[in-house]
């Protein structure tokens, strides 16, 4: 009777445990679909606030978060610059991740979000440009963007890029710095890409041409932005990094027989590892 009695306790402790997981799992599912679908239904009102000129005829009104209803971007920004673009002939390419403006929607370092009808970030000198209803082209004031996502079509298509700011310092990049968020949650992946004027090595170039070459970069942020690694090749870094859940991590590694030495897997690992929170 004892044995049967720790039998059948035993196979509860294991039915408990199998649907704890299980619940987990489903949960972290959920808040992915819900993610997607917020993302989405965003896109869908952002899009429909713009006239056939390309104009927003409103703001976009909130949705789960601090959505403000009207401003004058202008006045908020406070200490903008204005600037002009020079045309060298003798520069080729763009400091600017989309060299066209775009309409975005912008989260302040204060938590507000507004829309914006045209912006654009300038990779060279980590600003981001915008203009007024006026058509006067300022750059915001540091710091004061924490968070910025481009809207676009592509191939008729709505593609969205987001890039944050507000991490700690590293390498050559500060809290201001705007990173791409290549994966979001509770671990990320985020790519930097910096252009540099470079000078163009050609037989046929001049003294006086130039172009504007990328520097990329990875990193990996963790527990809300306050830890933040370059992302490195390799099982061993992946283990050190999420060392709070390195059993789990290191059976996924080798079920998926991942070698680690690439970002797409690396994006595969920090997936399964925010579905395990």
């Amino acid at each position: 009777m004892d044995t049967d009695k720790h039998i059948l306790s035993l196979q509860l402790i294991l039915y408990r445990d199998a649907s704890l997981k299980k619940l987990k799992f489903e949960q972290s599912n959920f808040m992915k679909l819900r993610n997607a679908i917020t993302a989405a239904f965003l896109l869908l009102l952002y899009l429909k606030s713009y006239s056939q000129e390309g104009m927003p005829s409103a703001p976009i009104t909130a949705l789960g978060g601090n959505m403000q209803t009207s401003f004058n971007l202008g006045q908020l920004m406070g200490n903008n610059v204005s600037f002009t673009v020079a045309n060298d002939p003798h520069v080729k390419g763009t400091p600017f991740f989309y060299d066209s403006y775009l309409p975005a929607v912008i989260t302040l370092r204060e938590g507000a979000m507004y829309n914006v009808s045209q912006m654009r970030l300038n990779l060279a000198t980590n600003d981001l440009y915008f203009k007024k209803s006026d058509s006067t082209e300022l750059i915001a004031g540091k710091g004061i963007v924490r968070r910025v996502t481009f809207y676009q079509n592509i191939k008729s298509m709505p593609v969205t890029t987001t890039f944050s700011s507000g991490y700690p310092a590293i390498d050559n990049h500060d809290e201001n710095s705007f990173y791409q968020e290549m994966l979001s949650g509770k671990a990320m992946l985020l790519k930097v890409t910096t252009k540099i004027l470079d000078n163009v090595h050609s037989i046929t170039a001049s003294p006086l041409d130039k172009q504007y070459i990328d520097v990329i970069n990875y990193y990996v942020s963790f527990d809300n932005r306050r830890r933040i690694e370059r992302w490195h090749k390799g099982k061993d870094f992946i283990l050190q990094f999420f060392r709070d859940k390195k059993e789990d991590i290191q059976k996924f590694i080798e079920k998926e027989n991942l070698k680690c030495k690439t970002t797409d897997e690396t994006r595969k690992i920090i997936e399964y590892y925010n579905s395990l929170q």
